[in-house]
């Protein structure tokens, strides 16, 4: 602005009044913001076609602002900056120092903060439980079957395939003779394959199926001296001893089993079902546990020959599938649940399993049942159905 007055007065000169010198112009001019432009020594400012009090005004404005600008001191923004990092530094020092300690003296914290933070895993969900036998419901549907022409058909066989010691000797060989058969490859080696089992072991059970209870005591005594802690020996000779009638030794037989195998449900159920008649109520118990722990077809056997021998038949029928359920290529299995069928009347579903008893049994199979009374009970209940 003092430059545009100096012009003015510049231009009051010429018309006749003295000019200012270069050395005025320049000290007015110095006083001005550096940012500004300065007007050219020796020339003329145009004079001013808008009004005068507008120009000064925008003038005035930003002098103010740089005045302004000017006081502020530099070191505001330093400082600032400062007190947010030592802010920082010191909440990092107060945090990690919190951490340490509670890290040392109550690490359980962090554990159970840790805990809370991560989502829990995911668990699948369990298997059902077995329900016990006692409130199982009848698995077969009942047929309609008239009661008065119930009463006139001939009784069930009323013996029952007692021989759980051989049927527990032969589901325990065949699971050892199971082979499973190798992937097929490009590369084929032709070699002598060895015999899965021992060959006395094989004779024995052999024998045993056959009825020839010499030979395979012999064929399983000869096992054992070779081998007298074999499992499968001794479940043979206590199949021996049950059949020939000798409860003593096979129950020795089945101890010395559980002597060195106490899981061994073979020979549990071998053993229970020889003390079966002495204690049924104990047995029944001893039974049931070890089925929840363990659950196994030939103890399922000696539970269903345990109820049959009281007369709760459908009880017996329950035990009686749940062990053809699971050891189906039994023979006496699907036998007793037959019987049991027939008791609790229902002649369709029997006769399939009779037959079945017998197809299972094949021609040279030494069945632990009268394969003649069979037979002509299949024929009576063929009418019946029909």
């Amino acid at each position: 602005m003092k430059a545009l007055k100096k012009a003015e007065e510049s231009q009051q000169g010429v018309n006749g009044e003295r000019a200012p010198t270069l050395q005025e112009l320049e000290e007015e001019l110095s006083l001005e913001p550096r940012q500004q432009e300065a007007v050219p020594v020796g020339t003329v400012a145009r004079p001013v076609s808008e009004e005068p009090s507008s120009a000064y005004g925008n003038a005035s404005s930003r002098s103010a602002a740089n005045l302004f600008a000017a006081k502020v001191p530099e070191g505001d923004g330093r400082k600032r900056l400062m007190l947010a990092l030592w802010a920082a530094a010191l909440l990092l020092l107060v945090g990690g120092g919190a951490y340490v300690y509670l890290a040392i003296n109550k690490p359980g914290l962090l554990i159970s903060f840790r805990k809370a933070a991560s989502p829990p895993p995911s668990v699948p969900a369990p298997l059902p439980e077995p329900s016990p036998l006692v409130e199982e419901q009848t698995l077969l549907p009942a047929d309609a079957v008239d009661p008065v022409a119930m009463m006139n058909e001939p009784e069930a066989p009323r013996s029952l395939a007692m021989s759980a010691p051989s049927a527990v000797a032969d589901e325990r060989i065949r699971a050892a003779r199971v082979v499973t058969p190798a992937p097929d490859s490009a590369v084929k080696v032709v070699r002598d394959i060895q015999p899965e089992i021992n060959p006395d072991l094989a004779k024995g059970y052999q024998a045993l199926r056959e009825g020839r209870l010499e030979a395979a005591q012999t064929a399983y005594r000869r096992l054992l001296q070779q081998e007298p802690r074999n499992v499968d020996g001794l479940l043979g000779m206590a199949a021996v001893a049950a059949r020939s009638n000798n409860q003593e030794e096979a129950g020795s037989y089945y101890l010395r089993v559980l002597d060195m195998e106490p899981k061994n449900t073979y020979a549990q159920a071998g053993l229970l079902n020889l003390l079966g008649s002495a204690d049924p109520a104990g047995s029944e118990a001893k039974l049931k546990r070890l089925l929840a722990s363990q659950p196994s077809a030939s103890l399922y056997f000696v539970l269903g020959n345990l109820y049959a021998a009281e007369g709760r038949w459908p009880d017996a029928q329950q035990a009686y599938f749940q062990a053809h359920h699971m050891a189906s290529a039994n023979p006496d299995y699907a036998f007793n649940l037959a019987v049991s069928l027939e008791h609790i009347k229902q002649p369709k579903p029997a006769l399939t399993y009779y037959q079945l008893a017998l197809q299972l049994l094949g021609r040279d199979g030494v069945p632990s049942f009268d394969r003649t009374a069979v037979e002509a009970r299949i024929v009576q209940l063929k009418r019946t159905v029909e």
